[in-house]
């Protein structure tokens, strides 16, 4: 095959889970609109219910800009409410053990946007170290306007909010909804939905350079009987039919690092004010979380089945969170295996989603992973030579970035587990203990060891998470740095200065909050759902 012999891919085949598979489809077409591409997409897990909402990340916007779709449409459409921080209620070794009231931390409000602003071309952070050494400690959720609106309940667009400070926001999404509305959106762009099981997968093989096989799917076989050709192949599978079972493609284990094996969820009546926000925190085997949809709140529990069993995770979750409250849908446990594939695209299967691997649902969820997924495929979409040779830049390319993006992903969840198994001990639980020893990525404690030496965080190529996140990320969770900028002890700066800058910054964002409508006030007026008279 020479080079001019090379022409567009014109059959894509998707596989999986309803949601996953969606989204994909959704992308594809909206991207090959004017194309003659034919896109089949295989729902082949049913009624999936694995999750029943999704706390998204801001990105999720630009998925939606890239389709085209209005946001509060889509926010009516999904049951949607906003989301502009997560609330760390007990994220401590000790409470997690221990959740009286005696014993409750204070809440920390974490949002994506920059708490404080450079004072004297100094940055914060080395405001607050300074004060702090100096015994001046402050609530370190004042200084961003998203973690204070989302404390108070309030909401307003950022534009409403008259303000250059920073400002973002996520959603809090119905997957179920999500999954058929971007359905629906594929659907009117020519893709082609089926729901069966895959029955058998048959393979070619294409020589490299080298002269080793590399093997490429040829065709899948549903267990309705219908036959799939296709020159791309999408593997959204829970546990990777294509790239795992048909491909062998291996799996690196992240389990030492992100410990939870299970989770139970369920989604019940609206127990939650419509706050802003996702509700974590710790227990003694895990953490849990919940957020409220319009049309219920979403509550799951993450858990070790090493040091807990599936019997005694339901009881622990039914006594300490449905108890006296009315449950909208069965409560489920599903598994997750916490990793990444060792290739993300293999021959001409592309993994996307639990397929991929997991990272658990702390801040970044297979959801956002596949939409992440789906528009760098797009960027990088191969052609024709993908099933002629086996060697191809483009999905060279793709694994190096998912490789990067995942192991920047496994350290921001890392963080979670390893700041609080910090100050484990005998009276903690053996989860807790065993994290306390766990040997961490090595990017992970050159980030931990630079911030607690300087208040610094070394940046690497694809983060997910911007340097101003972590550190407040850090700071929220407890680590403080030992040293600050020394250029604060030099005129013109002064703990003076700093303290009057640091008081102006809370002054105004409590007077934005303070004129903000509250949070169920603006999903009222713009983003509930109306019947068509």
């Amino acid at each position: 095959m020479s080079e001019h012999d090379r022409g567009p891919i014109q059959n894509i085949c998707i596989l999986g889970k309803h949601l996953h598979v969606a989204s994909v489809a959704a992308a594809l077409s909206r991207k090959f609109m004017q194309q003659n591409i034919n896109i089949i997409a295989v729902n082949t897990e049913g009624n999936d219910k694995s999750v029943y909402g999704e706390a998204s990340l801001s990105a999720l916007h630009y998925f939606h800009r890239f389709l085209g779709l209005k946001e509060h449409q889509m926010m009516a459409v999904t049951s949607a409410t906003y989301k502009l921080a997560s609330q760390y209620k007990r994220w401590s070794c000790s409470e997690a053990n221990d959740t009286s009231e005696k014993n409750k931390h204070s809440s920390f409000y974490h949002s994506l946007s920059s708490y404080g602003s450079m004072i004297d071309s100094i940055a914060f952070v080395h405001h607050l170290t300074k004060l702090r050494q100096n015994n001046k400690n402050y609530d370190f959720t004042c200084f961003s306007l998203p973690a204070v609106m989302a404390r108070n309940g309030k909401f307003a667009k950022p534009e409403s909010a008259q303000s250059a400070l920073p400002y973002s926001y996520a959603m809090h999404i119905d997957a179920t909804s999500y999954a058929k509305g971007m359905q629906d959106y594929a659907t009117k762009l020519g893709v082609k939905f089926i729901s069966s099981n895959i029955d058998n997968v048959q393979l070619k093989y294409i020589e490299n350079n080298l002269g080793q096989p590399s093997a490429h799917v040829k065709q899948v076989t549903l267990s309705d009987g219908r036959q799939i050709k296709s020159e791309l192949f999408i593997d959204c599978t829970s546990d990777g039919e294509l790239i795992d079972k048909a491909l062998n493609v291996g799996f690196e284990d992240w389990s030492e690092y992100l410990p939870c094996d299970r989770f139970l969820t369920c989604k019940t009546e609206l127990d939650l004010q419509l706050q802003p926000s996702t509700n974590m925190n710790l227990h003694k085997n895990g953490w849990e979380r919940s957020f409220p949809l319009q049309n219920g709140t979403v509550k799951e529990f993450f858990y070790s089945s090493k040091y807990l069993s599936d019997d005694e995770a339901v009881k622990e979750f039914e006594v300490n969170h449905l108890k006296d409250t009315k449950i909208l849908s069965e409560c489920r446990i599903e598994k997750q295996r916490t990793g990444r594939r060792k290739q993300f695209f293999s021959g001409n299967c592309v993994s996307m989603g639990g397929a991929a691997g997991s990272l658990d649902r702390l801040a970044v969820s297979d959801f956002h992973l596949v939409q992440s997924a789906v528009l760098r495929l797009i960027d990088l979409f191969p052609d024709t030579s993908l099933g002629q040779f086996a060697d191809n830049f483009s999905r060279n390319e793709y694994n190096h970035l998912c490789t990067e993006e995942y192991a920047r992903i496994l350290d921001y969840h890392g963080a979670h587990f390893a700041i609080p198994a910090k100050e484990a001990d005998e009276s903690c639980s053996q989860f807790w203990q065993a994290q306390k020893t766990a040997i961490l990525p090595d990017s992970l404690v050159k980030k931990f060891n630079l911030f607690e030496a300087c208040g610094r965080i070394p940046f690497y190529e694809r983060e997910t998470f911007s340097s101003s996140t972590w550190v407040s990320l850090l700071l929220g969770l407890g680590m403080h740095p030992k040293s600050y900028d020394v250029l604060l002890d030099m005129p013109p700066a002064s703990n003076e200065r700093s303290i009057k800058a640091i008081n102006n910054i809370m002054n105004t964002i409590k007077d934005i909050s303070d004129r903000a409508p509250s949070h169920a006030q603006y999903l009222r007026q713009y983003c509930v759902r109306r019947n068509n008279r």
